[in-house]
């Protein structure tokens, strides 16, 4: 037997039931073997059947007395079964299911669990689980740690059990499951034998097995991924980029006019990024830096760095608000005579003018567009993870036809602890900008609901004094009571500002209607933007000092911290306010206190788990089934071993 051989290679499992599997996205053996259990039933303490009652499940082994199936009302049949032990005699009652006949024989010791019958007055279990209780045989549904696993319709608990059941059975026939790890690797980590570690996972007798199998597995999860990084900087070593070497001559005057002075952390990620710059194997490097870090002074001076060494440098964003934001930035940046443009669905030069343009920036229309590629020596990704799935793979593959490849720079806001970018970005250098100083600028509170009409008289002196205000929704059509709406809201803050005020921003706009809507807001022509999330990046209107957020329980730390951001750029006291239906929430309630990116990711990592937080970070690593990225010690040895590895067996 093979980890690759079909499901249908084993007992008992059809093709109709293959189809059925198909769906859990089990197909083969490996397949199968890896559909770890949800949780655990556990019902190892055995109970008398005089203890059972009305609220809570118990578990008894007992001896079946009586048996009798017989028809009643509606064409129905009633199962009726008499079950005892050394304590008490319980009436067993079932509906429709003739086959307990030809299950059930008087005699029978039987494992059975359920509770009470709340609407009956004598003692009576109806439709309780049960197990045949055979000589020298193992308990598979009761009596113990009793796996519980996904399912779908025609797969039920008690067939999929026995199927991977079986399974472990014949583990050691499994001709390809060897162990990756030598015996000193696995003394070193504390980890089982891989065998051993799916047949705990499996058919535990303890929690001890239960965490000590996981613990194995998650160390596997996190091995490969980072086994993958590895591989592909090496992989990457075969292909070459052109060396860009700063000319400080040209680079120094252009830092000393910029309308501010670079943080020592700038500067250092400058360095860095020139030093990769300056050599032939290409970078792959991701700047990560808080709200108002400055990534995009970096990267323009980035840019410039290629474009004085004779190079192209493309700039990519999710967005056509970011991407024109991005423009504005470099534009004023950068000296004049850098030719810079700007490209995206509905505005797109001309081929001859894109092969002279020193820097194009654009959103994904860019990709289509092969002369905005031409003799590229930088490429620069604003939040990558907001692209779609296929901008993404397009990305990935644009230059898989050329040897020389451009050095690659990827920029994010969002806030990910050092340990966990070790690990989901394990095949690119990171760089962390630290912020030029901790925002106290401005005030995070939850307003309670029977204060919204203050609120809103409170916004109305702000916008009679010239701020601009931002009120974000979490969808654009109305989709319940307690869901705040474009449209919704709309009527309300027409009613409250006037509609000459109010300015609308959503995904679903287009272009031209967007930068349409930046434009009023920035100008002042409608100082109230009312937006979905589309604004959490890219937008800079530095007299923006007012932030509401509506259903503020709908967004993860991270989208509240970046909507956050969005104020008081300009240094000015600001206000961040959130109505919700959850006043209570830890989550929002840690929203008010912290006030930097890397307290909130911690947070967050600890209270949502890393699947929700980071799950679509960085596209191309595979889900993790056990493993956690929260547990950093399992990730710093997963990675330290997947070096050991390929120190001993480099594969390519």
């Amino acid at each position: 037997m093979l980890l690759t051989d079909p499901v249908t290679s084993l007992a008992y499992i059809k093709d109709a039931s293959a189809e059925k599997l198909r769906v859990l996205g089990i197909e083969t053996v490996r397949d199968l073997l890896n559909h770890i259990p949800r949780y655990y039933s556990d019902s190892r303490e055995l109970s008398r059947l005089e203890e059972f009652s009305k609220t809570l499940p118990h578990t008894a082994e007992v001896t079946l007395t009586g048996f009798r199936s017989v028809r009643i009302r509606g064409g129905r049949t009633l199962q009726q079964a008499t079950v005892e032990d050394e304590s008490a005699s319980l009436t067993v009652v079932w509906f429709n299911q003739k086959y307990l006949s030809r299950v059930l024989q008087p005699g029978d010791r039987l494992l059975i669990s359920g509770k009470l019958n709340p609407k009956s007055d004598r003692p009576q279990l109806s439709s309780p689980t049960f197990e045949k209780i055979i000589p020298s045989g193992d308990a598979l549904h009761l009596g113990g740690l009793i796996p519980v696993y996904s399912l779908t319709a025609g797969v039920s608990q008690k067939w999929l059990r026995r199927r991977i059941f079986e399974l472990i059975r014949k583990i050691d026939a499994i001709e390809d499951l060897s162990d990756p790890l030598p015996a000193s690797m696995r003394k070193r980590y504390n980890l089982l034998m891989l065998k051993e570690a799916y047949r705990l996972i499996h058919k535990p007798s303890s929690t001890a097995d239960i965490m000590a199998a996981r613990r194995r597995l998650g160390f596997d999860e996190l091995l490969e991924i980072q086994r993958r990084f590895i591989a592909g900087r090496a992989k990457r070593k075969q292909f070459k980029s052109v060396s860009l070497t700063a000319d400080t001559k040209l680079l120094m005057p252009v830092i000393e006019q910029f309308p501010f002075r670079l943080s020592d952390s700038q500067s250092a990620a400058l360095k860095k990024i020139m030093r990769s710059l300056a050599s032939t194997e290409p970078m792959r490097t991701l700047l990560q830096g808080d709200v108002g870090s400055g990534k995009t002074a970096v990267a323009a001076l980035a840019a410039y760095v290629a474009v004085t060494a004779g190079s192209r440098t493309a700039v990519l964003a999710p967005t056509v608000i970011l991407a024109r934001q991005l423009y504005d930035s470099f534009r004023r940046f950068l000296p004049a005579a850098v030719d810079i443009a700007f490209i995206s669905a509905a505005s797109k030069p001309a081929e001859q003018e894109l092969r002279q343009t020193d820097i194009v920036i654009g959103t994904h229309a860019l990709l289509n567009k092969s002369d905005a590629l031409d003799n590229l020596g930088l490429l620069i990704i604003d939040e990558q993870h907001r692209f779609g799935v296929a901008q993404r793979k397009k990305l990935q593959t644009v230059f898989d036809d050329r040897k020389v490849r451009p050095h690659t720079l990827q920029l994010t806001a969002t806030p990910i602890p050092r340990t966990v970018a070790q690990t989901l970005f394990g095949d690119v250098d990171v760089i962390r900008l630290a912020s030029h100083k901790e925002r106290d600028n401005i005030h995070t509170s939850i307003v309670p609901e029977d204060k919204r009409d203050q609120c809103i008289s409170w916004i109305q002196n702000r916008l009679a004094a010239g701020d601009r205000v931002f009120w974000v929704v979490p969808s654009i059509e109305d989709a319940g009571e307690e869901l705040a709406s474009i449209k919704s809201t709309q009527r309300t803050l027409t009613k409250a500002f006037g509609k000459n005020t109010v300015t609308i921003m959503h995904g679903e706009l287009k272009e031209n209607e967007k930068l349409a809507a930046l434009e009023l807001f920035s100008t002042g022509k409608r100082p109230l933007m009312l937006s979905t999330t589309v604004i959490e990046v890219g937008i800079n209107v530095p007299l923006a000092s007012v932030m509401v957020i509506e259903s503020a329980e709908r967004f993860g730390l991270a989208q509240l911290h970046q909507l956050r951001g969005r104020v008081g750029r300009a240094g000015q006291e600001a206000w961040c306010m959130m109505f919700t239906s959850n006043p209570a929430s830890p989550r929002l309630d840690a929203f008010t206190r912290l006030t930097d990116g890397d307290s909130l990711a911690e947070f967050d990592l600890k209270d949502r788990g890393p699947g929700e937080v980071y799950g679509t970070v960085q596209s191309g690593i595979p889900s993790l089934k056990i493993a956690s990225f929260s547990n950093i010690e399992l990730m710093q040895q997963a990675l330290e071993a997947a070096q050991s590895l390929y120190n001993s067996t480099p594969v390519i």
